[in-house]
């Protein structure tokens, strides 16, 4: 179906072949109404190309996370990247950003009726750890709050992304050298998170998923070890942003 004529239109970004993994999400969106557009991400199980390859800094990937990201988990990022760079070549205000494995239900609807939202460049959907303000930050509709991100939490299934938002995304997150759902601070762009959350996620061993698994074989370690990260003024200020925030989920 495609894209609704509003503001921010729907993206859901799949890969050529995928109609199976998708057509769960699309059924939803088209039971409810809304159109929207495919969007081709890079499939990186055979490998990335070149060009690719220039548009990510692995050195630094493997100095921030103490691991590699595998060439899938990089190719996610990029693609959502190049949604990016769609709203800034087309001139749109912003959109909102579905992987194709995202499940919606009647609360998204009613988000995507009372739109476009605007209290934040980044509205994130779907989200997971995190830290974020313990009071509410906004109203995004009756019933859903929307808390600003201290700590950035994982998952990218479904965000709000405004064309300024885009913007700073491209400038802060290239070359890509941070995690795959989100390479730079995402609170430094003043992010908000909504909760209850508007769109789910299949947990690992559910639904369909590239990645399945790929993060449990890599575990993060982002802080020194033994001693030495007590004198760390990363560890302190991570204490203090943890002791003034709150979990969601």
């Amino acid at each position: 179906m495609p894209a609704a004529d509003t503001p921010y239109p729907i993206f859901v970004l799949t890969l050529p072949g995928d109609e199976a993994r998708r057509q769960p999400l699309l059924e939803r969106l088209a039971g409810m109404g809304l159109g929207h557009e495919l969007f081709f991400g890079i499939d990186g199980r055979e490998g990335l190309s070149p060009a690719q390859e220039a548009m990510i800094d692995r050195t630094a990937i493997r100095r921030a996370l103490r691991r590699d990201l595998c060439d899938a988990e990089l190719a996610c990022a990029l693609s959502h990247q190049a949604i990016y760079r769609a709203i800034l070549a087309r001139g749109l205000p912003g959109a909102v950003i579905l992987e194709d494995d995202a499940i919606v239900d009647a609360p998204f609807g009613r988000f995507m009726q009372t739109g476009p939202h605007t209290q934040a460049d980044m509205i994130l959907l779907d989200h997971r750890c995190g830290r974020f303000t313990r009071r509410p930050v906004a109203m995004l509709m009756p019933g859903v709050a929307a808390y600003r991100v201290i700590l950035p939490p994982t998952l990218a299934t479904g965000y709000v992304l405004s064309a300024a938002g885009a913007r700073w995304m491209l400038d802060a997150c290239t070359p890509l050298s941070g995690t795959a759902d989100w390479p730079c601070d995402i609170s430094r762009l003043g992010a908000i998170a909504a909760a209850p959350r508007l769109v789910g996620h299949y947990e690992e061993g559910e639904g369909w998923t590239h990645l399945q698994g790929s993060r449990a074989r890599h575990k993060q370690d982002t802080l020194p070890k033994g001693r030495g990260r007590l004198l760390s003024r990363g560890y302190w200020a991570l204490k203090i942003k943890r002791a003034r925030s709150r979990r969601l989920y």
